[in-house]
């Protein structure tokens, strides 16, 4: 067998078509193929192109037919050792790309016929694989605006967690990219160590008259404005782009979720960005979100889900 080109999906499914095109656990294991190695199968010991599909453990093992060296499909991927099937995997990714304002791990473990713990770890596998890279993806630039400011986000019996969340507004004075960061606490220190190295040089920072912005004063690489922190009805228009993007996030995590745990938030935040930022090309979001858990293998393990370390990404 002969592995030769990437397989493309039509830029929108519906659940119909999406129930055509991954009927069976073979179709699934086609397409992952198909993205694993987009040029095509390529041994990592000795580079021949063609292979065996081994029958057991599902068809997911390929076995060089020179070499005889063994690959499985799933490995270095967020599928790597699963014990649940890649159809139900699939059907995972479907729902969370196309439902605007997501799923939750009930609803999902009802869907596609497996256990409620088993449904969450999918989901936060999938989350953790919506981070982005935010040094790398620095928003902002010059002269343009970012809005920043901290909010508490936290649900019935669990403590408020503090979010860093800036907004940038591109060269239209329109909405472009949103990001989150957990803090340990509102000092000063913390958010320069979590803000930095998320927006570009020759941004322009908007906030209110908090004073923990003041290290951006004497910024050489961003400047700072400051506006009156509240008006008399209570309404913060100066910001009035990013309290906007604040009551949709905390919209979503009521309708959604009953509470977020601390050291799991970040996952949360990172489903919310993921989705907002790419609103305007939802139509290939299933392919563009799988491809990314296959390439980048932002897997998570539930032994690390589950302990006590909290997790916040910038700040030291």
């Amino acid at each position: 067998m002969k592995h030769e080109k990437r397989i493309f999906l039509p830029d929108f499914l519906t659940t119909i078509e999406f129930s055509k095109n991954f009927s069976s656990e073979e179709d699934c294991g086609e397409y992952l193929l198909s993205i694993k190695y987009p040029e095509g199968f390529k041994c990592p010991k000795c580079f021949h192109k063609e292979y065996y599909r081994l029958k057991n453990n599902r068809s997911r093992v390929l076995q060089c037919k020179k070499c005889k060296k063994q690959e499985s499909l799933t490995a270095n991927t967020i599928f790597h050792g699963t014990r649940t099937s890649l159809l139900k995997w699939f059907w995972a990714f479907y729902f969370v790309s196309q439902h605007k304002k997501g799923i939750s791990s009930v609803q999902l473990g009802k869907d596609i016929g497996v256990c409620d713990m088993t449904a969450w770890l999918m989901l936060m596998k999938i989350r953790k694989s919506m981070q982005e890279n935010v040094v790398k993806y620095q928003i902002g630039g010059p002269d343009q605006e970012v809005q920043a400011y901290e909010i508490d986000i936290g649900g019935i019996g669990s403590e408020k967690q503090k979010i860093l969340t800036l907004l940038e507004i591109d060269t239209n004075g329109k909405i472009a990219r949103v990001r989150f960061s957990p803090l340990k606490d509102k000092s000063s220190n913390t958010i320069e160590l979590t803000l930095l190295p998320m927006v570009k040089k020759g941004t322009c920072i908007k906030t209110d008259g908090n004073p923990a912005y003041n290290f951006l004063e004497k910024s050489m690489n961003l400047s700072l404005i400051k506006v009156a922190h509240w008006e008399e009805n209570h309404e913060h228009i100066h910001l009035k782009e990013l309290n906007m993007i604040v009551g949709n996030l905390k919209n979503w995590y009521r309708g959604i979720f009953s509470h977020f745990e601390s050291k799991n938030i970040s996952y949360y935040l990172n489903e919310f960005a993921y989705r907002f930022n790419r609103r305007r090309s939802e139509s290939n979001i299933f392919d563009r979100l799988l491809t990314r858990s296959i390439v980048r293998c932002q897997s998570v393990t539930y032994r690390e889900l589950i302990s006590n370390k909290e997790y916040y990404p910038m700040a030291a």
